[in-house]
């Protein structure tokens, strides 16, 4: 049998279906855009953590936080708005943030000291103490001191006069103060200085004094 189909007959059999999915396109609602708080579109939108007030949405460029407010109608079904869950998750990002400020300033405490280098305390001289009589010829060798001779003459209010031979005399003006004032006698120039050292003591006689020898640490004349 020969079936024979005109083009009007074709026309009105295709024309239906056509205007038919034009209709079912125009009537489909459009799927709604996820914005900013500063109302910008985000490209490529997903909603990867909810608080229970804000939506934490990735986009292309990055990570935004949306408010409920702001999030489409649609878009919020299936999440239920909780600001108390929203201040504990709040409580516990602070307390992150917090957690992470200790640890990034310990983590510069430790690395300021690492940098720091130690100090070494310098040296503490040497100091040698010893009484002597008034008007003794001492050689200072024998009782601690240097390679030298000294002999107090005199100790007056203002001045103390002394000799480092047998008949020399040297004055040097007496320092006064409280704490027990030291007055420098001399140095012997290899690193060790010889002082008068004042003393109040009820219990020796006015003829005892005291003389304290003071070593730097790298004297040449320190004792060994």
């Amino acid at each position: 049998m020969n079936l024979r189909v005109t083009l009007p007959a074709l026309l009105l059999f295709v024309t239906p279906m056509v205007g038919a999915g034009q209709d079912a396109a125009a009537g489909a609602a459009p799927s709604p855009g996820i914005v900013n708080r500063f109302g910008e579109p985000l490209q490529n939108a997903r909603v990867i953590k909810f608080d229970g007030e804000t939506f934490h949405v990735e986009h292309d460029g990055g990570v935004a936080a949306v408010p409920w407010a702001k999030m489409p109608e649609l878009l919020r079904l299936g999440y239920t708005y909780d600001s108390s869950r929203a201040a504990v998750e709040r409580e516990r990002n602070e307390e992150r943030a917090r957690e992470a400020m200790d640890s990034a300033l310990e983590a510069a405490t430790a690395a300021e000291a690492a940098a720091t280098p130690e100090t070494t305390p310098a040296p503490a001289p040497l100091i040698v103490e010893r009484d002597i009589r008034i008007g003794d010829l001492y050689y200072l060798s024998t009782i601690g001191g240097p390679p030298a001779m000294l002999r107090i003459r005199r100790i007056s209010q203002t001045e103390i006069t002394f000799s480092r031979d047998k008949f020399g005399s040297e004055t040097v003006e007496r320092k006064l103060g409280f704490n027990e004032p030291r007055t420098l006698l001399f140095s012997d120039g290899k690193g060790c200085d010889v002082y008068w050292v004042e003393r109040v003591d009820s219990d020796r006689d006015r003829y005892s004094t005291t003389i304290q020898f003071e070593y730097a640490p790298g004297a040449r004349s320190r004792p060994r």
